[in-house]
């Protein structure tokens, strides 16, 4: 499963949730390849030999990070799991010390974490949704997720989001592109490929081509997380609320503009 998708896309690393363990290791993995595993041995990181030389950060119950340097600059990665039979806080506890204890640097958080939100696809939200939700706001970081995302699991004839991906900063997530694939992956869970265009300084402030239509698309697609978008506007109750919320809707504009429109080419 690894070797075959490596050799396809060829990532730096994988994020792997509940993958087949074997006297301590992760199995089905080149045999030049590093790999880390929680303490709970249900999350692990898989890096490969075209990723900068990683740091272990820690090896929570879980929670699996480790850091990376990219351009010279310090770069966290955390794989995260919560069985939907666990405490949910556990998890969320966790992710609070590590992202409080590396000193403002950029991080990115994937994980499986069985939790439903309209925000990321569900049509209902759950506990886990709600407490999620308030962990979001309250670290102001960024789900690359939305709500049309296609489903990241799929088993007979269910369907599931449970499959979460968060960055830091605004400006790493209009720099990270992020997609599920349909193809094979021998796991009721798709594989979700997260590409941090990290050549490029920002698209923050991209202009886009407008004067050639293309905006029905744009309204069809955007219309879908106008629900979502208003749960968040209704929810909002004081300034440090808002301004995340804000934000939120500047992404989730911006990842439509992506999908619908062709990047102006400014000359400097």
């Amino acid at each position: 499963m690894f070797l075959k998708a490596a050799q396809q896309h060829q990532p730096d690393l994988f994020l792997v949730q509940e993958s087949r363990v074997k006297d301590g290791k992760i199995t089905g993995i080149s045999k030049c390849w590093k790999s880390w595993l929680s303490k709970s041995g249900k999350v692990g990181i898989l890096d490969l030999p075209t990723c900068s030389t990683p740091i272990v950060l820690s090896a929570k119950v879980n929670t699996m990070a480790i850091k990376i340097t990219k351009n010279s600059k310090a770069f966290t990665i955390i794989s995260s799991y919560s069985s939907p039979y666990a405490n949910f806080r556990e998890i969320l506890e966790e992710l609070t010390d590590l992202t409080t204890n590396i000193n403002g640097e950029e991080y990115l958080i994937g994980g499986d974490f069985n939790a439903h939100s309209q925000r990321w696809g569900y049509s209902d939200e759950d506990s886990r949704g709600k407490q999620l939700q308030e962990f979001i706001a309250e670290k102001h970081i960024f789900l690359l997720n939305s709500s049309d995302s296609p489903p990241t699991f799929e088993h007979n004839n269910r369907q599931g989001w449970p499959d979460l991906t968060m960055v830091s900063s605004h400006s790493l997530a209009t720099i990270c592109e992020w997609d599920v694939f349909e193809e094979e992956s021998y796991s009721d869970h798709k594989f979700v490929k997260i590409c941090i265009n990290s050549n490029m300084s920002s698209l923050s402030f991209a202009r886009f081509k407008t004067a050639h239509g293309g905006h029905c698309k744009f309204v069809n697609l955007f219309k879908s997380k106008v629900q979502a978008l208003r749960n968040l506007i209704s929810n909002s109750s004081n300034e440090e609320e808002f301004n995340e919320t804000t934000r939120t809707i500047q992404l989730e504009i911006h990842k439509t503009c992506k999908q619908v429109y062709k990047i102006k080419n400014v000359t400097p």
